[in-house]
């Protein structure tokens, strides 16, 4: 199946950045807004090897793929090529300027922005257009809130399987399920997000099977097959390790637990 694709280098230049949406080891979030249909996006920024290219177009394609209430909507992607300059472009006037912040504020988001983007070797940038989802994380929510409204929760916990269910359908593992890739579309409805490491599930001889060279994941969400593999040259699980996730994300969403706590429950 072809590979489907675009190239614009100026692309980047249709839009009008915002604030720092997040930020991690694959690159930073962005608000976005388009200039000719002034619709708000969040813009991901990726870091892209020359040996990855390949791979981050086939996962992207993948993710433009999915059609689903309970996931963000991939609305379009393309490269860039960068050079060993791309950080100080990412974090100049062009980026910054215009932004409704105060100077601190600028100064931060420049050192965040250099920070991530300055890692690595980067041979292009991947620029992956989402829509945008303004009413806060699931992670946010529960942190602010001690109250659990019984039906309320099993609502949200029910889109968020359904959600997982589709993922699993398509042969997708998401990986790293967690309170903070949960984000709300509005107050009753939330959408899965993050699959920049998602991975492809195989079957072998009946048994579902993924692959990674990398750990993936984040330890306080991790089914125990992704701890034991940790330090395994070849590591194997299935999308089990999503289903011990969703577990984690119950129990928080059922029961208050101050973050001092959370690493020992």
């Amino acid at each position: 199946m072809a590979i489907r694709f675009c190239e614009n280098p100026r692309s980047i230049r249709k839009y009008r950045l915002g604030k720092l949406l997040g930020k991690g080891s694959y690159g930073v979030v962005l608000a976005a807004t388009h200039e000719d249909t002034e619709e708000i996006y969040a813009l991901k920024l990726i870091r892209v090897s020359r040996n990855d290219e390949e791979n981050a177009r086939k996962e992207v394609s993948r993710m433009e793929m999915l059609k689903h209430e309970n996931i963000v909507q991939c609305k379009g992607w393309w490269f860039e090529k960068t050079s060993s300059g791309y950080q100080q472009y990412a974090a100049s006037s062009f980026v910054l300027d215009e932004m409704d912040l105060d100077e601190d504020e600028k100064d931060k988001m420049r050192e965040d922005i250099d920070a991530v983007l300055s890692r690595g070797t980067v041979h292009k940038l991947l620029y992956i257009k989402m829509e945008l989802c303004s009413f806060g994380t699931l992670q946010e929510r529960l942190s602010n809130n001690t109250e659990r409204p019984i039906v309320q929760m099993i609502e949200l916990f029910m889109q968020l399987t359904s959600a997982i269910e589709y993922l699993h359908s398509k042969k997708i593992i998401h990986r790293d399920l967690k309170p903070r890739n949960i984000v709300f579309a509005s107050p009753d409805h939330l959408k899965v997000c993050d699959f920049g490491i998602s991975t492809e599930i195989q079957e072998k001889g009946g048994e579902e099977v993924s692959m990674t060279r990398t750990a993936i994941g984040t330890p306080s969400y991790w089914a125990p097959e992704q701890a034991i593999t940790l330090f395994a040259i070849r590591r194997r699980y299935a999308s089990a390790v999503d289903i011990f996730s969703l577990g984690c994300i119950l129990i928080e969403m059922f029961i208050y637990i101050e973050d001092k706590d959370k690493q020992m429950v």
